[in-house]
């Protein structure tokens, strides 16, 4: 791939290295011809009208919410059709050099905690972010927050990204169908950030932005702990089983915000405002998230 060029509404930009691969995508470091900048860029093929539908969307999710101090910023895309069926779809981003889950390693690496003021420092930027999406005019579910998904800007600011995800479809599975939500679910969310209401689909319960914050909370956990509250245990997630690796690490603040996050009933788990209003008032910082 290096040294590969890609025209993105007559703009070229040289791919200098490989950032990520995932399932779907895979993500460049790319140096734009003209000007020498650096983005990331975001390449999918897709050979069928029902995925090509979903980046339209991720693309359209990304122009409405860049601009905002904690989503990534969306510079410009494109879409060819390559073969018969076959579509090129590229996003052109800022480029972050930092992210969530390598300031993760090295301070594993180092033996060396996050404080609480860190903690809710990292996770005031995500409720702004999730907020965002939260409250727009028609609610969307990232369905992806993990800490992949959060990269760091150059002052330090936390960035969501990918909405590859996202959806503002609000699934009631025994009414839509238990396997299709099942599908559904399989392809874009990541087992140990799934929630209760996803893992059982005959609980009854409607998929919403509440599984968003449970998520947050596995994330919470994770930044506290480096480790995982339920590894790819269902069962686990199912009835909300998890203990504390060392209860004693972090003061009643810490621990509530996350065992409120962490509440098996999406109907009792709180909205974004609810974390977002502990989360500021913990840093005593006025919140700047509505209760819409």
């Amino acid at each position: 791939f290096i040294g590969k060029s890609y025209t993105i509404n007559s703009q070229q930009y040289a791919v200098e290295e490989v950032i990520a691969e995932g399932g779907f995508a895979i993500v460049f470091l790319v140096k734009a011809s003209k000007t020498n900048k650096r983005y990331a860029l975001k390449r999918m093929y897709v050979n069928n009208e029902q995925d090509l539908a979903v980046y339209k969307r991720e693309i359209q999710i990304y122009s409405c919410l860049s601009g905002h101090k904690n989503i990534t910023t969306y510079i410009d895309s494109s879409l060819t059709k390559i073969s018969n069926n076959i579509y090129e779809v590229l996003i052109l981003m800022k480029y972050y050099k930092g992210s969530l889950v390598n300031q993760m390693n090295e301070k594993m690496s180092q033996q060396c905690s996050y404080t609480e003021k860190e903690l809710f420092k990292i996770f005031a930027d995500l409720c702004e972010a999730v907020s965002r999406l939260h409250h727009c005019q028609t609610p969307i579910i990232h369905r992806d927050l993990k800490a992949e998904n959060i990269l760091i800007d150059d002052d330090g600011t936390y960035m969501l990204c990918d909405f590859g995800s996202a959806t503002s479809k609000f699934y009631e599975p025994i009414k839509v169908g238990v396997q299709l939500v099942e599908d559904e679910l399989a392809k874009y969310t990541t087992l140990p950030y799934r929630s209760p209401e996803m893992v059982d689909l005959y609980c009854g319960k409607v998929i919403s932005t509440k599984a968003d914050i449970w998520a947050l909370g596995v994330l919470f956990f994770r930044l506290c702990y480096y480790s995982n509250p339920f590894n790819d245990s269902v069962l686990a997630i199912q009835s909300g089983n998890y203990s504390l690796p060392d209860p004693k690490k972090y003061s009643n603040d810490v621990v509530g915000l996350l065992r409120y996050m962490l509440t098996v009933d999406p109907d009792q788990r709180p909205d974004i405002f609810q974390v977002s209003y502990l989360v500021f008032k913990t840093l005593a910082v006025p919140c700047p998230v509505q209760n819409l």
